[in-house]
């Protein structure tokens, strides 16, 4: 329901909705999606004036089915006398209903006010359809409007949101479905690697069907760019500049506020006009119009429209936004757009973005580890890690190829190569050293349940490289999305990173390695980077590639893990594999 819609319901219907919303407020811990869909309903009635409140609403509608886990996590451990130390309560814990909305309000800013200055939050909600209700069993998709709400942290600087409605087709004006082709894709690569059962080293029969697979995954992977393009320039069109992060040169976001000051406009419509002469170097020119004739649609407006259109343009061509590294963007989606490959688009393909769940858990997260919290991001050490390479044994070219790559590269590192791991030692793998890499089928839940995982404390990054390793599950109509990854970050995992969708091992094991060996130094005489890498691919032999210049400092080492995971996935052979890589959790950085 639009705001429109809900503004022409007659009055009858708003007070039911209005009385029933009431009775909801009184559960204690209602189940999370009827607590996510009460307050989807409750941003319909903040009035216009008071953006905050309704901000308030959009906040709580993100993934409290969790937030109720971890609170129930961390009571159980306080009544068994657990000391390991879970997820404190008091950070992400529900706000009595009884207390004043203002108080409520304040408390949210106030958090997002202690977080570091360095991040900014970018919260994509979609907005309620009372039709999934219907279709709770069928294979359908909706395409809903979205809510983008900006949190500039470290900040007294108020959040903003605007929506945006589903993209239609020009032609005939039906919704594009975005989701449905998104889910369609993962289906057809599904069926596509099981056909073929490639992910699982087996070599085709004979050429022709080596061919179709070929074709199979060429046709994949440009359905997936056409999609990922759609959502860029036909549904979020010129507010794509809305997801862009803070420059790290400060100079540039000083002019560039000092330019949005001389107008004598509201607060909000400062800011969108700061995302959009941030954004500049992305946005077309018929984009740009559109963004400058929302912040100024009177037709009064024009010459100003016109001025600030050059000025903008002179703005980009003086300083290159497009070129301008940025601090990280902490992703907080909607459960229904989870699956969507956000971090693909043009604005933040090359930047770094880590996904989180709610601003609950950011908060949370960054208490337990604010005092190890550095220029935004959490320090960490990469001396003694840990691994598990093919505990299925079915994956004898991957295990080769990586064990190979250890071996070389992180020798004092300890893990299990080629082995099925009992559940001590897929503890003792969790709990010793400072890091935590699965390369393997899924994301090693086989091999020690994910309730177990939220039982412990975790204070190391998790690198999960099998298929669907971080991804959402539908488990009900009436449950929330759940996904194994989710335990890590209970048990206070920094950030984990692993896998949207089933991905094939062989570019799964190439970015594994380019963004390990872009990461983590070496002592080995010979960077990664100069490894012939057809050799490696095949047979799993290391040389050297003689043919290529030495590097750069840059080119051997970035110490941060988001811009070493932008880097490390360039070298994916399929935009499939691209696109499925993703980080979850903070900002991290070696020391």
């Amino acid at each position: 329901m639009s705001d429109k819609e809900y503004e022409d319901e007659p009055n009858e219907i708003k007070k039911e909705v209005e009385e029933i919303l009431k009775k909801i407020q009184n559960i204690h811990y209602p189940s999370g999606p009827i607590y996510s869909k009460s307050n989807k309903i409750g941003t319909h009635f903040s009035v216009e004036e008071n953006e905050l409140e309704k901000i308030y609403h959009l906040v709580e509608t993100h993934s409290p089915n969790l937030r109720f886990n971890a609170i129930h996590r961390f009571e159980k451990s306080v009544e068994e006398a657990d000391f390991t130390q879970p997820l404190n309560k008091s950070y992400i814990d529900f706000q009595c209903t009884t207390k004043n909305m203002k108080d409520r309000i304040d408390v949210m800013l106030q958090q997002l006010n202690e977080m570091p200055e360095e991040w900014t939050m970018i919260q994509i909600t979609s907005q309620l359809n009372v039709q999934e209700n219907f279709e709770v069993t069928s294979e359908r998709y909706f395409t809903n409007s979205i809510h983008i709400t900006v949190f500039n942290c470290g900040s007294k600087e108020l959040p903003f949101s605007l929506m945006i409605d589903p993209p239609l087709n020009k032609v005939n004006g039906d919704v594009l479905e975005i989701r449905q082709e998104m889910y369609s894709i993962i289906k057809d690569n599904v069926k596509c690697l099981e056909n073929f059962k490639a992910f699982c080293g087996k070599s085709f029969k004979h050429a022709g069907e080596k061919l179709l697979y070929s074709e199979m995954r060429f046709s994949l992977n440009n359905r997936l760019e056409v999609l990922v393009k759609e959502i860029q320039s036909k549904w979020l069109r010129e507010w794509r500049c809305l997801l862009i992060g803070k420059f790290l040169n400060m100079e540039l976001e000083d002019i560039v506020q000092t330019k949005v000051d001389t107008l004598n406009i509201s607060e909000k419509k400062k800011n969108l006009l700061k995302c959009l002469i941030k954004g500049s170097g992305f946005l077309s020119i018929t984009e740009m119009k559109n963004g400058l004739s929302y912040i100024f649609p009177e037709n009064s407006d024009k010459d100003l429209r016109v001025s600030l259109a050059k000025e903008i343009q002179q703005m980009q061509g003086a300083f290159e936004f497009v070129k301008q590294t940025r601090h990280p963007v902490l992703l907080i989606i909607d459960e229904k757009l989870d699956v969507l490959p956000w971090e693909m688009l043009d604005v933040l393909e090359n930047h770094p973005a880590s996904r989180m769940p709610c601003l609950h858990f950011t908060y949370a997260l960054f208490k337990e580890y604010e005092n190890n919290i550095k220029d935004g991001m959490v320090s960490v050490t990469a001396e003694n890690g840990t691994y598990l390479i093919n505990p299925g044994l079915d994956l004898k070219n991957m295990e080769n190829r990586l064990k190979n790559f250890f071996n070389y590269w992180l020798p004092d590192w300890k893990g299990l190569v080629g082995v099925t791991p009992t559940e001590d030692d897929f503890k003792n793998l969790l709990t010793t050293g400072d890091i935590f890499i699965y390369s393997g089928h899924g994301n090693g839940t086989q091999f020690f349940a994910s309730e177990k995982i939220q039982r412990m404390r975790i204070n190391k990054v998790v690198l999960l490289f099998g298929c669907s390793s971080v991804s959402l599950s539908t488990l009900g109509p009436q449950i929330e999305m759940f996904g194994s990854y989710q335990m890590y970050l209970i048990a206070c995992s920094p950030c984990i990173v692993g896998m949207l969708w089933p991905v094939t091992d062989i570019d799964t094991d190439i970015v594994t390695t380019e963004f390990l060996s872009q990461w983590i130094p070496s002592k080995a005489e010979t960077h990664w980077k100069l490894i012939e890498k057809k050799k490696w691919e095949t047979s799993g032999n290391l040389t050297v590639n003689k043919t290529k210049a030495t590097l750069t400092n840059s080119e051997k080492h970035e110490p941060e893990l988001l811009r070493a995971l932008c880097k490390g996935k360039k070298v994916a052979k399929q935009f499939l594999m691209k696109a499925a890589c993703v980080a979850r959790g903070l900002p991290v950085k070696l020391k």
